[in-house]
Order: structure tokens, then sequence, then C-alpha cells
């Protein structure tokens, strides 16, 4: 299935695309550029271990991320960030390997937003990045490059998956995204910004269950298993 991109309007109208291309063309928007950053600092009492580090379909979550950023290419820049523990040498080790910058959140207790903001600081002004929590892993590298091929198309929009009508993850934020998410509510987390900008989310539409599956509890593991050997 070809992603389709949908911006909502006041009022439940949507841009189409010719709609959307002219409003791109209007803004004349800086030339687009896009990093990463990869949220894996959160501690995972219920998976008994840390979530880069669990297993599904043959390879752990961070391994699945790794091979997701790889074959996007030369569609990021760098850098490409992985905010994780101070204590994860192993986790560090493969992301540094694959070209990435480790970032110790000393304070993973404050959310995902504190570790989203760490990254932000080696962000260049104005830079979009592409926002992958590790416990989504199975997103398909077609939806990947459907993300990335709507924030090009339109660089100044939150730009969100969708599946079945409901949003999912990865997301990819445009740069002026960076100071509301410094702004933003530590217990709101990063849906205050699409919350408060509702008309600048695009919707891309993709056949991808796994950005809605967030695995982690192990009987979402289990279930991910189980689909796994059905694809």
């Amino acid at each position: 299935m070809l992603p389709q991109f949908r911006r909502p309007m006041q009022g439940g109208e949507a841009f189409d695309r010719c709609q959307i291309r002219g409003y791109h063309e209007r803004a004349m928007p800086e030339p687009f550029s896009l990093s990463s950053v990869c949220l894996l600092a959160g501690r995972s009492s219920r998976m008994g271990r840390a979530k880069q580090h669990v297993c599904v379909g043959g390879r752990t979550f961070l391994e699945h991320l790794l091979a997701g950023l790889a074959e996007l290419g030369s569609a990021l820049a760098p850098p490409l960030a992985f905010v994780g523990q101070g204590d994860d040498a192993v986790g560090r080790a493969l992301a540094e390997g694959a070209g990435g910058t480790w970032v110790v959140n000393p304070r993973p207790e404050d959310g995902p937003l504190s570790s989203i903001r760490l990254a932000l600081d080696l962000l260049p002004p104005g830079r979009s990045f592409l926002l992958w929590p590790v416990d989504h892993p199975l997103v398909q590298p077609s939806t990947l490059a459907a993300l990335v091929a709507a924030a090009r198309h339109d660089p100044g929009a939150l730009v969100v998956p969708s599946f079945e009508q409901r949003r999912g993850h990865p997301v990819v934020f445009p740069g002026w995204a960076a100071a509301e998410l410094r702004q933003a509510p530590l217990e709101e987390g990063a849906r205050w910004v699409f919350q408060r900008h509702p008309e600048r989310i695009v919707h891309v539409t993709v056949d991808d269950r796994w950005v809605r599956f967030n695995l982690n509890t192990p009987e979402a593991l289990a279930e991910a298993e189980r689909l796994l050997t059905r694809e």
C-alpha cells in the first residue's frame, strides 16, 4: 500500500497532496536536513532487562533500530543520537560502531522528554529529527522511508504514522519544534507539541501494524513473536 499524506485542518478538512505541495512551495523552506534521536534510557523492570537488549525476531531491539536507520542511509544527517544509560557499555558500543552518538541521561526517571532535551543539545539549530522509541523496534523500512518523504515534502510539519486511523511511532519533529519541546511540561511529554499544534500534523497512512505495537511487557513480546511467525 502506498503511504498517504494527510494534514488535518480545522473542521476536519484535510489537505490533499496538491494542496500540501502548494503550501510547501509558498513557504520556501530552508534546505531539508534530518537527524535521528533514539530513546533507550528507560529502565524496564517488567522486561527484566533494558529493552534495547531484549530479542524479538532474532535481533535485539537496538539491532532492529540500527538496521532501520541503516536502510535510510544518506537520508539522515549526523548526529544520530542514542540517549541511553551510563552503564550500558554494550548499547554504547553498538550505537557508536554504527556511527551514532551516545548520550547518557542521568535521570531517566524524568521520562522520555528529558532524553529528548539532551539530544536537542546535539542538533544544529533548526534541524528536523526522527524520534524513535526503542520499544517500537519492528517498524518496517518502508514506513521509515514514507515518514522521511513526508517530512521532506513538508519540512514544517509534525509527521506521524497512522495505522487503522490511530497514531504511532516513530515521528518526525521539524526544527521549530525544538523550542516547544524545551518548554513542554515533563509529565506531558512530546505529545504536548502535537496537542498545541494539531493544524501542523501530517498523518502518513501506512500498512504497518508495528507503528502501534509497544513492546513494553513480556506479554506484548510474546504476541509480537507469534505475529512474526505468521508474516
